[in-house]
């Protein structure tokens, strides 16, 4: 009989003792829930009744338990046989009972002569008693009961069924689970050991080795050179100040693999309208607004009709020799050697100066002389007879830059108002000339003066003058605020927070010469990055490549970038490359003290033809800061550690060479670079050492030579300090020391910092070590570990050189020049050469006791912090 009539109508014949069990949670649930637990004993009367449930699940097999819990609910149910038999035989009698009917059609199913109505065994005698539909579904606790070893039984049977898929379908699952726990035991077993090295590189995408990009870098630059292409192209295109950003852009945005933008800044500069010089009482006059180069960026503005006295090399020595002439209110002549031109012009306003002519003498130009028989440029390689050197008069030995806006930009403080006198630039009119218009105003000056014993290559006699005739100097310049463009290139590394700068001048005050910028070297690195880059290279830290504009004006785009973007680079560069000029064949590399030894170790790897840059020019390294150039922002002003590199010439080997000329071209090149191969080593060498930076896990750096170095300076300065200074007691606040006690307390404390340096080497030697060690998998707590020490060994490199600044740029701590932070280097005022330790050389040479104590408070400061740090 279909189980979903019985489901609905429960027409049941039970046989329970009601001793056993409890019917009364049976039917507490709504009778549509019920589960057709039990098979109906009603038959046709002809019929033989067919098999119960449990005679079912006797029949099937089954283990012993289900044997024995069967047969106790068969006993049970049908223990009383003669009422199993009287049942059967009084259903016989009555008519059938139709579930199917009673189902479909209720009222038909109420009438006694269709349908037969269900009978049910009463628990507490043998009679057969009818029941109503509405008995069945509403039973009460008197009533005939289902029997429930039946539907136990029946329960177990659809238990059973419904486990067997169960478990078939759980022993598929088992099985995969257990499969793959196999795999990756088997992995896990047989897993190669590794290095954090290269579990670094997989987690980023690299599967290039140091070695691999290094010699794909070299090859691609040695084999495949374009920097004559980028040198015609320099030469052919417009580069003055401020001009023509859209030709470099356009080249740059050829590297298809980087990234390239350009930024702009605001900034105050002059362009040249009308100079001349006119010799009064002879009509003579030159008119030199042809030549861009007689320019001299920030010059005033204006005319001055004087006298003129020449001065020599404009140094104190020199107006020294002067001082029973009268100088006042006279045009300086003065010849320039080693000196930046905006010191002399500040020194030349001091004594008086109303006007300023430069000119380069022939005298010192070394070897290649006209007097020791060298022809002159173009046939020979003596300076050219009308060849203009030029550079700015800014006063950037105090601040390069915007001098309106010192030391901010103006760019990010738009409603900051604008310097409207600077006092970083002259109050006189400077221009420069050549040996053919300046020769016939000095042999005015033939006999005219003592003989001071200066001597030079010209036909005339060097006596300083002053001259009987005036000249009448005119430097017209219009000054405004005008826009430069930087181009910038990226190459995206891996670790966001760490970044490499390199930096090349872009720009010319000739406007077309300037073949001596190393520009096309910077082209030529972003050419080989570009090929790295197309093969999956993707460097460790980021890498920048920008074009600075301004440069010839003093340092501008390089000045504005770094006061812009100040917190940025102060959190996240760790270096700055600076691509100086190529004027020779001497490679000249000036250093951060940390990076001397990497610089070294490099110069062994580095080949020029079949030999090492280190056999073909040395590996002599100077220190930093020699000079203003646009370096300069990042380490004298930021604390950024730097590396300054390019060619210089050799006197005795090399032909003159020009600055800010349009002389400064491909012929002039070729002399001493015939191959034009020069650009190209500079790309190979600064391209390799920013590779070598950024793949190393630890910043490549050697702090024992710093620490060193500033240490022999301080006792050398300190031993310099007068007698009674150490006696005296210090007056700076809170301070209630003797001079000689404080100076011995940072002489200890120095000592310490000495020791804790080489203690630091030590321990990034032994993290390198860590690093490179091959460990199993199931050591990855300890990859783990020195990561984390890397992390922590990298933020104190990046923080040890800034430790040296001034904690505020307007506290003076070096003398007159705040823009200059930094407490052990600054470029001297004095010659072309590193001044260390400023303060305490500035205290000690205007003997101002006062500025001295405050200047070894801030370097006893600084090596407290040293101390913590280490």
């Amino acid at each position: 009989m279909d189980s979903r009539n019985v489901r609905t109508l429960a027409p049941v014949l039970t046989i329970l003792n009601p001793s056993s069990v409890s019917l009364d949670s049976t039917f507490e649930s709504d009778t549509d829930d019920i589960r057709p637990l039990l098979s109906p004993i009603v038959s046709e009367p002809d019929l033989e009744t067919n098999p119960t449930t449990i005679e079912r699940l006797m029949a099937s097999p089954g283990d012993a338990d289900d044997d024995l819990l069967l047969r106790s609910l068969r006993f049970a149910s049908f223990s009383n046989t003669n009422l199993k038999a009287d049942s059967r035989q009084s259903l016989k009698s009555s008519s059938r009972l139709s579930f199917k009917k009673y189902k479909d059609d209720p009222n038909r199913a109420s009438s006694s002569s269709e349908t037969a109505r269900p009978y049910i065994f009463q628990i507490n005698g043998s009679k057969i008693k009818s029941v109503s539909q509405s008995d069945m579904l509403h039973p009460n606790r008197n009533s005939s009961r289902v029997s429930l070893a039946e539907s136990i039984a029946s329960e177990i049977e659809y238990l059973r069924d419904l486990t067997i898929s169960q478990l078939k379908r759980r022993r598929f699952f088992v099985v995969c689970m257990f499969s793959l726990v196999c795999m990756v035991i088997f992995n896990l077993i047989f897993m190669p050991r590794t290095t954090l090295n290269r579990d670094l590189r997989r987690l980023y995408g690299g599967f290039k080795t140091l070695d691999d990009i290094s010699r794909i870098y070299l090859n691609q630059l040695y084999y495949n050179p374009t920097t004559s292409t980028y040198l015609r192209f320099y030469e052919e295109n417009n580069h003055f100040p401020g001009e023509n950003s859209r030709a470099w852009r356009k080249i740059m945005d050829d590297f298809s693999e980087l990234e390239t933008y350009t930024e702009d800044f605001d900034v105050f500069f002059g362009t040249p309208q009308n100079i001349n010089i006119e010799l009064l009482g002879d009509d003579w006059r030159v008119d030199l607004q042809s030549k861009k180069v007689s320019y001299v960026p920030y010059s005033a503005n204006g005319q001055v009709t004087s006298k003129y006295v020449f001065v020599n090399y404009g140094l104190d020595d020199d107006y020294e020799s002067l001082k029973d002439i009268s100088l006042d209110n006279k045009i300086f002549i003065i010849r320039l050697k080693d000196i930046h031109p905006s010191l002399i012009v500040e020194n030349a306003q001091k004594n008086g100066a109303s006007g300023i002519i430069f000119y380069n003498d022939p005298s010192d130009d070394g070897k290649f002389r006209e007097a020791d028989g060298y022809t002159p440029y173009p046939k020979g390689k003596a300076r050219s007879l009308e060849a203009i050197n030029t550079w700015t008069s800014n006063f950037i030995y105090y601040q390069p830059g915007d001098p309106t806006t010192p030391g901010w930009s103006s760019s990010l403080f738009d409603g900051r108002r604008r310097l409207k006198f600077p006092s970083t630039i002259p109050k006189i009119p400077v221009i420069a000339m050549n040996h053919v218009h300046i020769h016939p105003i000095l042999k005015k000056l033939n006999g005219i003066g003592p003989n001071l014993g200066w001597k030079g290559d010209l036909d005339y006699d060097y006596t300083p003058g002053p001259s009987q005739s005036q000249l009448k100097l005119t430097n017209e310049i219009e000054y405004s605020v005008k826009p430069i463009y930087n181009i910038v290139t990226e190459v995206p590394g891996m670790l966001g927070d760490e970044e490499i700068i390199i930096g090349a001048s872009r720009d010319d005050l000739s406007g077309t010469g300037g073949l001596s910028s190393s520009q096309p070297a910077l082209l030529e690195i972003a050419r080989g990055f570009n090929e790295l880059a197309k093969l999956g290279w993707k460097p460790m830290r980021t890498i920048k490549l920008i074009s600075w504009d301004g440069s010839s004006l003093g340092m501008l785009g390089s000045s504005e970038h770094g006061e812009f973007h100040a917190q940025n680079i102060i959190n996240n560069c760790i270096m700055y490359i600076n691509l100086d000029n190529i004027h020779g064949t001497k490679l000249n590399i000036e250093s951060n003290p940390l990076f001397e030894k990497a610089i070294k170790k490099l110069l062994d790897i580095v080949m020029d033809g079949s030999m090492t840059l280190k056999d073909v020019y040395g590996d002599d390294i100077k220190m930093i800061s020699d000079k203003v150039t646009d370096y300069s922002i990042f380490e004298n002003h930021l604390g950024i550690p730097s590396i300054n590199v390019g060619f210089q010439r050799n006197p005795n080997k090399d032909p003159v060479s020009y600055q800010n000329s349009e002389f400064d071209d491909l012929d002039v090149l070729a002399m001493f670079d015939p191959s034009l191969k020069l650009h190209n080593v500079l790309a190979q060498l600064v391209g390799m050492f920013a590779i070598h930076i950024s793949e190393h896990e630890i910043i490549d750096v050697t702090i024992s030579p710093y620490l060193d170095l500033f240490n022999n300076k301080l006792d050398n300065a300190l031993q310099r300090t007068p007698t009674d200074w150490l006696n005296r007691n210090m007056t700076f606040p809170f301070q209630y020391l003797t001079l000689g006690e404080r100076v011995a307390e940072l002489q200890t404390t120095m000592k310490k910092v000495v020791s804790l340096g080489k203690g630091f080497d030590n321990e990034i030697k032994l993290i390198r070590r860590e690093i490179r060690q091959d460990l199993p998998w199931f050591k990855l707590y300890k990859k783990i570990r020195t990561a984390v020490k890397i992390k922590i060994i990298n933020s104190k490199i990046k923080a040890f050189n800034r430790i040296f600044l001034t904690v505020n740029k307007n506290d003076n701590r070096i003398s007159h020049r705040p823009w200059f932070r930094h407490l052990f280097f600054a470029p001297s005022m004095t010659n072309q050469g590193v001044q260390y330790l400023p303060g305490i050389h500035d205290a000690l040479e205007n003997s101002d006791f006062n500025y001295s104590e405050q200047t070894l408070i801030a370097l006893q400061t600084s090596l407290d912090w040293l101390q913590r740090v280490l």
